[in-house]
């Protein structure tokens, strides 16, 4: 597997993905968020170069967010997820990130547990805050490790058992 940054191309992998998850966003709103300043966006991709996850968050002043991680519905289960979490936490710290937040459906449990095994705790929740159906979510936060620059020049993982 590899890590790379997310390209055009792989909208429309990422939207067949998004398309499996209530309030899923389309390939235009993919396409705005790869334009989006301050964005981050990596897709994890096979030996054949299909886009089997991807991960897409902001940073600004030494703060992240993720703002959507998915996941192939085939591949999931199999530390997909958290290779991905992985390896933009590792370098949001070589850009200076201090910490991140993220949002997850408190109805969400198999993802409530990926994000506790990255790290993430629960800081505050946000009534309503999605739709279709209306959900309250919760706020995560993780400090994040600072590291060297270089450190993230390394774009291949190990799949996770």
């Amino acid at each position: 597997m590899r890590m790379v940054p997310m390209a055009r191309a792989d909208i429309p992998a990422a939207a067949a993905m998004e398309a499996t998850v209530p309030g899923g966003w389309s390939a235009v709103q993919l396409a705005d968020e790869l334009a989006a300043a301050g964005g981050f966006q990596f897709a994890c991709r096979d030996r054949a170069g299909d886009c089997l996850g991807y991960i897409c968050g902001r940073l600004a002043a030494g703060e992240a967010e993720i703002l959507k991680i998915a996941v192939r519905p085939s591949h999931r289960r199999q530390g997909l997820g958290l290779a991905l979490l992985g390896h933009v936490l590792s370098w949001l710290g070589g850009q200076g990130a201090v910490c991140c937040f993220l949002e997850v459906r408190q109805s969400n449990h198999a993802a409530r547990a990926l994000y506790q095994k990255a790290g993430f705790q629960v800081v505050g929740a946000r009534r309503n805050y999605y739709r279709q159906p209306s959900e309250d979510a919760l706020l995560l936060r993780r400090d994040i490790e600072q590291r060297p620059p270089e450190a993230n020049r390394q774009d291949r993982v190990e799949m996770l058992a």
